[in-house]
């Protein structure tokens, strides 16, 4: 049972961020096939068996379904490895591979002694359950009146829903991909009046204007040139929203995409005698991974936090309200041509929120966006299903133990009442 836990965990939580963006009801398929499987193979399984081997070649299909999806995805994603060192797929579809090979080949050998269609032979059960030695065979009867030849249904499936939306992720992921690289190429936010500070001792970056400004003067967006990722599903803290529609008209429904934030400062080789002698300069050695926008340079914070923070900093100059919001802009990505003289143009409108000061702003002032508190939830610990019998096990000795105690105090009560009668 142990061995079955610890697969289905792979399977059911080790894998969903590989497994993360497939179809609800493919995903739901897949995992029930997989608790199905492997626990008929651990059923089975006969005594000095490998539980281990019986568990991995029941399941091995899915494990390919899984590196399949995950190798998929643009950017392709890394399947997690398993908790447990047994729990390797790798032998076991060589294993599959060259045994199909085998059996092909031999296959391919023989001769064709009947054109009549091999049928399959499926394990008969006794009303106990168990398997037979016999096989039950059921004889098909051939179709009749059936054409040579069958037209495919390829009209039907290019026009419905289903088709229509195959690549649609694909194309909303590609449109909000182009729109960021041309806020990162073309956004000029080098013109922008903000200076970006990095605090030594706590590590902590800061965003400042450089002269007064009035409100609605920063227009600051979100790049993740580095990454280039964008995220179907997040529950990052920091993630940002962008949303795609089809065409320019504002009513029509919106898919929500994400980025996360990225940053990465140079490395700092200032040498000691350097840094001696001029305090606030220092050596940065530039290795061409760096990430440096100030949009993830700008501190989040709660209500709370903020308070806490102005008075660790009573010294510094910052703000003790918050004067950052999100603002959405949209931008139109268009496709141009046509085949067979018929238009295929799609127009997908990309609105992407950036941050803008809410109030005017002086030269010196740091830049603040709120974000919700963290909601604080009770720490639980994880069980199995040997906790949980344990658990009954306990509650149901309490309850005979409770059920001893007033069957005493109740024999005591007879008692005590039936001296004070004599």
């Amino acid at each position: 049972m142990e061995k079955l836990e610890a697969l289905l965990h792979y399977f059911h939580v080790t894998c969903k961020p590989a497994v993360a963006g497939m179809a609800p009801m493919t995903l739901a398929r897949m995992q029930a096939n997989v608790s199905v499987s492997a626990a008929d193979a651990l059923f089975l399984c006969k005594t000095g068996e490998n539980v281990c081997a019986a568990l991995q070649e029941a399941t091995v299909e899915y494990d390919k379904q899984v590196r399949e999806f995950a190798a998929s995805r643009n950017p392709p994603v890394e399947v997690p490895e398993a908790d447990h060192k047994w729990i390797e797929f790798s032998a076991v579809a060589e294993k599959e591979t060259k045994a199909k090979a085998k059996a092909k080949a031999k296959a391919s050998g023989k001769a064709k002694l009947s054109h009549s269609p091999i049928l399959p032979k499926v394990i008969a059960y006794d009303e106990s359950g168990m398997p037979l030695s016999s096989q039950e065979v059921k004889v098909s009867t051939p179709r009749s009146n059936v054409p040579a030849v069958a037209a495919i249904p390829w009209r039907e499936w290019m026009s419905s829903a289903a088709a229509q939306d195959l690549d649609m992720a694909a194309a909303d992921m590609a449109a909000v991909t182009l729109v960021l690289r041309s806020l990162h190429c073309k956004g000029r936010l080098e013109d922008q009046p903000i200076e970006v500070s990095l605090d030594l001792q706590s590590g902590l970056k800061a965003v400042k204007v450089t002269k007064d400004i009035e409100e609605g003067r920063l227009e600051i967006p979100p790049c993740a040139p580095k990454s280039g990722k964008i995220w179907a599903t997040s529950v990052h803290p920091f993630r940002v929203a962008i949303r795609v529609r089809d065409g320019g008209d504002a009513q029509q429904p919106q898919r929500v995409y994400y980025v996360h934030p990225e940053y990465k400062l140079p490395e700092d080789v200032t040498p000691e005698e350097t840094a001696a002698v001029a305090a606030k300069t220092l050596v940065w050695e530039w290795k061409g991974d760096e990430t440096l926008h100030p949009f993830w340079a700008i501190k989040r914070l709660s209500r709370d936090a903020l308070q806490q923070l102005l008075h660790k900093n009573r010294a510094a100059r910052m703000s003790a309200e918050f004067n950052m919001e999100y603002v959405e802009r949209d931008f139109n990505v268009v496709t141009v041509g046509q085949i067979t003289g018929d238009s295929t143009s799609i127009t997908l409108t990309v609105s992407v929120p950036m941050l803008t000061n809410t109030s005017a702003l002086q030269a010196g002032d740091e830049v603040l966006a709120e974000v919700a508190a963290k909601n604080k939830c009770a720490k639980r610990k994880d069980t199995d299903w040997k906790d949980d019998r344990r658990s009954a096990e306990i509650a149901k000795a309490k309850a005979a133990k409770t059920s001893a105690e007033i069957a005493k105090a109740k024999a005591k009560a007879a008692n005590s009442l039936a001296i004070q009668e004599v």
